[in-house]
């Protein structure tokens, strides 16, 4: 009796143990049905759309995200910039005065809002490698568009 309460008691750890399924470094599929409000309470779905729209406003300043493989090195080495307080353009050393960087600046403002709510979303899901990425990519494109704002 005492073998069969000790099997028992293996198998249900076991069982227990082999019901978790690993955290996956893929995102969960976009759910087409909604803006990025809808997605609540679905952070990778979330992440995947405030990352396309960085891609979109990034695209409209005429700059390029960062690459997957400039993501890994900041990733790796610790390098991710850190966060804009406050507006892009109160951040830079001379305010922006030349024609269009109102424009410019907004576009920026919103992708380091974008990019924070991702890196926010990030460090609900833990260790999940994509959703680190994508923070680290949103703050790279944010200060590509800050040094664009900036430079206006």
């Amino acid at each position: 009796m005492k073998h069969l309460i000790i099997g028992l008691l293996v198998g249900l750890v076991i069982g227990a143990c082999g019901a978790r399924s690993p955290r996956s470094s893929q995102p969960a599929a976009v759910n087409d049905g909604g803006g990025v409000g809808a997605l609540e309470g679905r952070p990778t779905e979330e992440i995947r759309a405030l990352d396309e729209q960085i891609t979109t406003d990034m695209a409209s300043l005429g700059l390029q995200p960062p690459t997957e493989n400039e993501v890994t090195e900041m990733v790796v080495a610790h390098s991710v910039p850190p966060p804009v307080e406050g507006s892009v353009a109160d951040s830079c050393e001379a305010p922006p005065d030349g024609e269009g960087c109102s424009d410019v600046c907004t576009l920026a403002d919103s992708i380091c809002r974008n990019a924070d709510r991702i890196c926010d979303l990030a460090d609900q899901l833990g260790d999940d490698e994509w959703a680190i990425q994508r923070c680290a990519s949103g703050r790279g494109s944010c200060d590509r568009a800050k040094t664009r704002c900036c430079g206006c």
